[in-house]
């Protein structure tokens, strides 16, 4: 595109508004496509996302927008810019299902009025003019196939995002039949003269261009087949592999194909049948993300729910955050509830989601599953556009260029402004919050609504060029409302939160301006991975220009209440599909104390939930009661029609974290009972009661119930209450026993709840003798217990119930000495052991050494600790391992005696050892203290 100066005549120039802000954008982007369409075969071979595109079409439709309210002329503004305009085409003409409105379409998609003589501007006459002049082949042999003119288009396209569903459902069928070629390209070539037979979607370039259709088919094939073979880390395994290469082969997939794909078999896995009609499965969390806790005001690191294996019950992970390493463990997670009677769950077990706050600002994360070799590198806050941005459910966008949402959360600096660039005005900001230990920062709602371009600009720092800033269009978005809140202390056994009034899908006003068809469809939540049962078929509703509002559960549709746990999908005219889980109970009202439930000697106070139903009639009992030893209940919400939903009812109970000595912070409910130097004073006592309360206090009293010292607790979120322990250190050594307590005022009531016993602490010997463990005195909980011989393993947990014996996991028998810790149990909270004994920590003397690996690298590195064996093996995994347990997260879990061989072990092999350092959690600046204190310095690297 070329630009005139200010002097020109403006008849001389399309350009008819040389103020504009994106003129400069529109003239270097046009060159650079114009350079890089140049030099592809067909356009889908252009490595460029969709989101850029999304960009693109954004910015450009602004521009001409612009020139034409001005007094440009249409055509000569796009015969000026012909790169801009066959992208912008070419991109909307994948997205759209029906193929006779693309003329209207593109002029839509850009924000502007499709006019007939607009439409005629680009319509079919013109796309061989359109193509040439952009610098692509205007593919004169597709002409021939059905599609006629429309041909030249589709053959640049490759592949539609309306015709992925169906191609992968015959590349599916044919692999399931048995009737697939083995090789990949061979059956592209069987799939094309399948498809070539049709006269609809891929049937034309298929009998037209089959070597180009073969050619895109096939990394598609080794994609599904890829997937189909690894049902669980399938994404990670092919973005791992880069550039759309396939693990496995040579093939590559092209950028704008493979997230069609890879969005296709997300919802709707491989093997699915009818996917084009199909909810599709519950979304499981499976990749490392940030995200945005909103109610506790913080930003997390998310890890993800991962299945497991047979006979696993843990996934370790390695965090590096700005150079500091730290080592966590996801645990399988808890059900819900108990299945219902009568049922099985057949469901696999997966571990729970884990967030880790991020307590600054970080340029990037780095995250590794040791448990199936799998990394990441997760973006932060970036210098030159330091911002996070999030929807309001806590999803991350901070990647996206183009933002479909007219409400986003930022993260960002305090003295920052958010700004529209390419309009030149102040976003409106609606709510402010600060941000939890990000000294500076905040949390804002910002709304979009207005807005073409959104950049977070902060004093002094000039704006960027247009070209890197991000859109914003929420014209294509939907967004589903939640209109209540949850019902308190209830949710589905998929673990749903449960609403009483209906699901809303929310529409934009409609991109073509005209009234739009969606389709609706609805099947039963089964939970992540699984698949529902459908429940209603896909039904079309018919979106006003205006846009509008939908009752997705409508209650006027039946004279029976909506009860069930739904997954919910929305597809649209362009291959849009949004979704969103929801469980129902239509009219349900719940009566429950207002005060959190509180342990005492017997358990939990006992509580009665009162339930009512709407005008609906609805079967659900009267009330029920929660005795001291159930945390939660079962209810089952019935309608005449015979729908059914079991309820798991769990009130909001008080839970605390009180950290003790030789142990890994945990949330309980129960009292422990604990020597006052037991107490760790380094650290914080916090609370959750789980609704509203006022004036919590923690005070620490004497034998005698007398106070001794009053600590206020302070929240910032009203989720979290807590205090420094740091003023009872000079209290706690003196008392032998006492009692700490918590009180609070709720319900209009002052409530009290012990929360540690305080008792003088107990010498115990313990022996194990043919597989059986003796603590005398006997442990009135539980104990942890780990070999020494393998310090990298996770404790196992033994119940002794009261008595002085208890037996050992068969595992532990002759795996040498044992280093065991008793604990508190505690009925109604999960408790995990910490990485490494505390040094209360009794040891037991045992003969052997671990078998962790039957014979593996494992075994053979206990062995060679426990002094049975010279060899020292050489696995990277397990000379990583030995820097962990040595200098990282596991340092001070090995034994005096087990740090030597472990160094030696090092020794033996310096040069992998070396290596396998950068790959541990010692962290960066500690490193060459720990290249010394190995030895490793002295040792010949070759």
């Amino acid at each position: 595109m070329t630009s005139q100066s200010p002097t020109a005549s403006p008849a001389l120039s399309p350009i008819a508004d040389l103020s504009d802000t994106l003129l400069a954008w529109a003239s270097g982007t046009e060159v650079d496509l114009a350079r890089r369409l140049g030099e592809v075969e067909v356009f889908v071979d252009l490595d460029i996302t969709g989101d850029e595109l999304e960009r693109i079409t954004t910015f450009y439709g602004t521009f001409l927008s612009r020139q034409i309210a001005a007094g440009g002329d249409e055509a000569a503004l796009l015969a000026t810019c012909p790169a801009l305009t066959a992208t912008t085409l070419l991109f909307r003409a994948a997205r759209l299902n029906v193929v006779d409105e693309l003329p209207a379409e593109f002029w839509s998609g850009l924000g502007l009025t499709p006019t007939p003589e607009r439409i005629a501007l680009v319509d079919a006459d013109h796309y061989a003019g359109l193509l040439t002049a952009a610098g692509l082949d205007p593919v004169d042999s597709a002409v021939a196939g059905p599609d006629g003119d429309r041909g030249r288009l589709f053959a640049h396209i490759g592949l539609a995002s309306d015709w992925i569903p169906e191609l992968i459902e015959l590349i599916d069928t044919r692999r399931l039949d048995g009737t697939a070629a083995q090789d990949a390209t061979a059956e592209a070539a069987a799939v094309v003269g399948v498809l070539a037979a049709e006269s609809v979607q891929a049937g034309p370039l298929c009998a037209v261009l089959p070597d180009l259709a073969a050619r895109l088919i096939a990394p598609v094939v080794a994609v599904v087949r890829y997937a189909a073979g690894h049902p669980d880390h399938w994404r990670h395994g092919l973005a791992g592999a880069g550039a759309g290469t396939v693990p496995g082969s040579d093939l590559r997939v092209p950028r704008l194909i493979l997230e069609d794909v890879l969005e296709e078999l997300r919802e709707r896995p491989a093997g699915t049948t009818a996917r084009r009609h199909r909810v599709g499965v519950g979304t499981r969390e499976d990749q490392p993300r940030l995200a945005l806790d909103l109610a506790r005001q913080r930003t997390v690191l998310r890890l993800p729910a991962v299945p497991l294996e047979e006979g696993r019950t843990e996934v370790r992970w390695h965090i590096d955050v700005a150079g500091r390493p730290a080592g966590f463990r996801t645990r399988v997670a808890e059900t819900p509830a108990d299945p219902v009677e009568g049922e099985t769950s057949v469901a696999r077990p997966v571990t729970s989601v884990l967030d880790i706050p991020v307590r600054r600002p970080v340029r990037e994360i780095g995250v590794r599953d040791l448990s199936h070799d799998e990394s990441w590198v997760l973006s932060g806050v970036d210098e030159d556009d330091p911002v996070l941005v999030f929807t309001r459910r806590g999803t991350e966008l901070t990647d996206r260029v183009s933002l479909h949402h007219a409400r986003v959360l930022v993260v960002c600096p305090a003295d920052s402004t958010a700004v529209d660039p390419v309009n030149d005005t102040t976003i409106p900001v609606v709510s402010e919050r600060p941000l939890k230990t990000w000294d500076g920062w905040v949390i804002r709602d910002l709304d979009l609504a207005a807005a073409t371009s959104l950049y977070i600009e902060r004093p002094g720092v000039p704006r960027p060029a247009m070209g890197t800033l991000r859109c914003v269009d929420a014209r294509q978005r939907v967004w589903f409302r939640e209109p209540d809140e949850p019902v308190a202390g209830l949710r589905s056994l998929g673990g749903l939160p449960v609403h009483a009034e209906s699901l809303q899908a929310v529409f934009p006003p409609t991109v073509s301006g005209a009234p739009e068809i969606w389709f609706l469809s609805v099947s039963s939540w089964a939970g992540p991975d699984e698949t529902g049962e459908e429940v209603t078929e896909e039904e079309p509703l018919e979106v006003p220009a205006e846009g509008g509002m939908f009752e997705v559960f409508d209650p006027e549709a039946y004279d029976t209440p909506w009860v069930g746990e739904y997954l919910v999908r929305l597809r649209g005219p362009r291959s849009e599909s949004f979704r969103h889980e929801y469980a129902v109970v239509e009219g349900l009202d719940v009566e429950a104390p207002e005060s959190p439930r509180l342990a005492k000697t017997a358990g939990l106070s006992p509580v009665t939930v009162t339930f009512h139903g709407g005008e609906k009639p609805l079967i659900i009992p009267r009330s029920v009661d929660l005795t001291p030893t159930e945390k939660s209940v079962q209810v089952v919400a019935e309608t005449d029609a015979g729908d059914a939903l079991p309820l798991v009812v769990e009130p909001p109970r008080l839970r605390y974290q009180l950290m003790l000595q030789g142990e890994d912070p945990m949330w309980r409910t129960e009292s422990v009972t604990v020597s006052a130097s037991g107490l760790d004073t380094r650290t914080r006592f916090r609370i959750r009661p789980g609704m509203a309360v006022e004036s919590p206090r923690l005070v620490v009293r004497d034998r005698h119930g007398s106070p001794l010292r009053t600590l206020r607790l302070g929240t910032v979120d009203d989720v979290t209450w807590s205090v420094a322990l740091s003023p009872l250190a000079g209290l706690l050594p003196q008392l032998r026993e006492g009692s700490c307590e918590l009180e609070f005022v709720a319900d209009g009531r002052s409530h009290s709840v012990r929360v540690a016993t305080l008792r003088p602490a107990v010498e115990r010997t313990a022996e194990l003798t043919d597989g059986v463990l003796t603590i005398t005195p006997a442990p009135a909980g539980g104990v942890w217990i780990w070999p020494l011989t393998a310090p990298w393993q996770s404790a196992a947990t033994v119940d002794f119930g009261g008595s002085e014996t208890a037996a050992v996991p068969a595992d532990l028998v002759d795996a040498g000495p044992l280093s065991v810790q008793l604990f508190n149990r505690d009925r109604f909270s999960p408790l995990y052991p910490p990485a490494a004994p505390g040094p209360a920590a009794l040891r037991v003397e045992a003969a052997g050494y671990a078998h962790s690996d039957d014979g593996g690298p494992w075994t053979r590195l206990s062995a060679f600790i426990a002094g049975e064996s010279d060899e020292a093996p050489d696995d990277p995994d397990v000379l990583t391992t030995l820097w962990d347990v040595l200098a990282g997260w596991l340092s001070g879990k090995a034994t005096a005696a087990a740090g030597e061989a472990m160094r030696a072990a090092l020794g033996r092999h310096p040069r992998e050892s070396l290596h396998a350092m950068s790959r541990s959690l010692v962290p960066s600046t500690d490193r060459p203290a720990q290249f010394i204190l190995s030895g490793l310095v002295d040792a010949p690297m070759v």
